[in-house]
């Protein structure tokens, strides 16, 4: 029995191990997804608050992935925050469910976009990605080696449904997205896990930001069509004497 009992802990031990390494090569998690969406189903069944915050508590937030952890820290989510958003907006959601779902085919061609970038900058550090459900008000941000991003906001393009919406932000925002800007996009958060200095005025944080477009379009060999973009393209000469007045304050709003 010690004989047969010994392969088998043997066995079981590598296995482990292999298991740990693969986890920890892992750079792009996509549960943080379908886990709310469950919560989310859950949450449609009843009128009650109270169940729905232990329904987003329990099968979302409670086995959130660690980027959705950072993610809740860094844009102060919250469990009543994201009970209110479902409670307020139906159509939204069921308009951009399925194209939250559809970035879980990414994976693959993220993975190549960062075997790229270390081709171009073979420095690189490592980091990690994390596909999450956010509040509304943001996209993507980092967070030391993490990338952060907010399928809501990022999957959203110009069938989705913002009629519930006071403002036009979204409208604006989804008008010329499309499911090929999430690589872009992925790309762009990572190259802001590789800065670092201060931004607090709005000249260093558009070189920041504008570093991060500039090598988005190295790594994918080709222009980026974004609504700031094209904006500033066509209003090129207004927008650089706004700058001149402008690009050593802390406001960044105009």
């Amino acid at each position: 029995m010690k004989e047969i009992m010994l392969p088998l802990f043997v066995v079981c031990i590598a296995f482990t191990g292999l298991l740990a390494q693969t986890t920890s090569k892992k750079k792009v998690f996509t549960s943080d997804i379908d886990n709310f969406w469950i919560a989310y189903d859950s949450i449609k069944t009843t009128t009650d608050s109270s169940r729905q915050l232990q329904f987003i508590n329990n099968l979302y937030i409670n086995k959130g992935t660690a980027g959705l952890k950072a993610f809740m820290q860094a844009r102060d989510y919250s469990a009543v925050l994201w009970v209110k958003l479902i409670r307020a907006y139906p159509k939204f959601w069921n308009s951009v469910r399925p194209n939250t779902i559809l970035v879980k085919t990414k994976a693959k061609e993220i993975d190549a976009s960062i075997a790229r970038f270390k081709q171009l900058y073979p420095e690189l550090k490592e980091a990690k990605i994390y596909f999450t459900v956010g509040g509304l008000p943001s996209g993507g941000t980092t967070m030391s080696n993490m990338v952060l991003i907010g399928t809501e906001i990022t999957t959203g393009n110009a069938t989705t449904d913002v009629s519930e919406f006071p403002d036009k932000w979204l409208a604006g925002v989804f008008r010329e997205q499309s499911q090929d800007n999430t690589i872009a996009l992925n790309i762009h958060e990572y190259v802001h896990t590789q800065q670092s200095g201060e931004t607090e005025k709005l000249l260093p944080m558009t070189i920041a930001e504008g570093s991060c477009d500039f090598i988005t379009e190295l790594v994918m060999n080709k222009p980026m069509h974004t609504v700031y973009i094209n904006y500033g393209k066509a209003h090129e000469a207004e927008i650089k004497e706004q700058f001149k007045k402008e690009m050593f304050n802390s406001y960044y709003r105009n």
